[in-house]
């Protein structure tokens, strides 16, 4: 494929040959999803950082749709990293020694739909609401309490007026409570 092997370096074979032997003998992350373990615990970590690069100073919105099992929740919980300017998590790897790590830090909004309970639209929402109140506490702006489809702005707006820079809202498991309903088959349709 051309220019590939501009963005791809295991194509030559070089990302392969310049591996120490210790990082060769690292373990496998199997079950670990949050890049900040899998670093500071010494697990492999195949650098695919300059993708990161490339979507963080590409298009301003993203959706990422991958089979399940394909590193997605791996992939944002580096983003979110990133973006809240945790360079130590990155030393060593492409965006690192390419000098391409933000120079500022983004307040990051970080959604995982595999932890909200959606039995029904009612539960679904009050558990957005919960999630959002939870980021605003930890962000340090004030909870939501306007209604809920204004919600997701006002945190927004909330963040970026107390940080002065961009608001990076990441989404995991966007696809877990449309599956589940899916499953249970014509009797959650009644």
């Amino acid at each position: 494929i051309a220019g590939v092997e501009e963005i791809d370096p295991r194509l030559d074979g070089t990302a392969w040959s310049k591996r120490s032997d210790n990082e060769l003998k690292k373990e496998l992350p199997l079950n670990l999803h949050d890049f900040q373990d899998l670093r500071k615990l010494g697990f492999l970590y195949l650098d695919k950082t300059q993708y990161i690069d490339k979507l963080a100073n590409g298009k301003k919105y993203f959706f990422l749709s991958r089979p399940r099992r394909f590193g997605k929740t791996l992939l944002t919980s580096t983003l979110k990293y990133y973006f809240q300017g945790e360079k130590d998590l990155f030393k060593g790897l492409w965006v690192d020694r390419n000098n391409r790590l933000p120079q500022k830090k983004h307040p990051v909004v970080f959604f995982d739909f595999s932890g909200i309970s959606f039995d029904s639209p009612e539960i679904l929402k009050a558990g957005l609401t919960e999630k959002m109140n939870q980021q605003a506490k930890i962000l340090g702006v004030q909870p939501m309490k306007k209604l809920f489809k204004e919600q997701l702005t006002d945190l927004i707006n909330n963040l970026y007026e107390r940080y002065g820079e961009q608001v990076v809202v990441l989404v995991d498991e966007y696809d877990k409570p449309l599956i589940e309903f899916l499953e249970k088959g014509d009797e959650a349709l009644k």
